[in-house]
């Protein structure tokens, strides 16, 4: 599964992959936000906020000193310059067990992700990460 990618991100949402104990707003709530995240910055990566990630040792170094979020939405920022810099992100379907000691708040922490997202959005209309770069069809 681990071949041919510069970044590997875990994912509730590929084929295969399983949630349990999860509430249903939970998972709502996230499937929302990543509607927002694919309509802006993302398009076509189905579970940006699971907190699996694995990068190549190059990669990390090229992605993050260009990072300028530093929030819960750093990652959604380093997947959108992986993808500017035309980098193979990978979805890996994983198991998911629900913690109710979880610290994530759904709604603060909803709030400032959707805060982050539209930073992000802002920050390439600007041109803060370079000229736009058109995806080859």
């Amino acid at each position: 599964m681990l071949n041919d990618f510069d970044i590997a991100i875990g994912s509730r949402e590929a084929p295969g992959a399983v949630r349990y104990n999860e509430p249903s707003y939970r998972h709502l709530g996230g499937r929302g936000i990543n509607f927002i995240i694919q309509m802006l910055i993302l398009p076509g990566l189905n579970d940006t906020q699971c907190g699996f990630k694995c990068f190549r040792a190059e990669t990390a170094e090229a992605l993050f000193p260009l990072q300028r979020i530093m929030g819960w939405s750093f990652d959604i920022e380093i997947l959108y310059l992986a993808r500017r810099k035309n980098l193979r992100v990978k979805e890996i379907p994983i198991h998911c067990i629900f913690g109710p000691d979880s610290k994530v708040s759904a709604i603060r922490d909803a709030i400032r992700m959707i805060g982050d997202i539209f930073r992000i959005h802002y920050n390439v209309r600007r041109g803060l990460y370079g000229p736009t770069i058109r995806p080859e069809i």
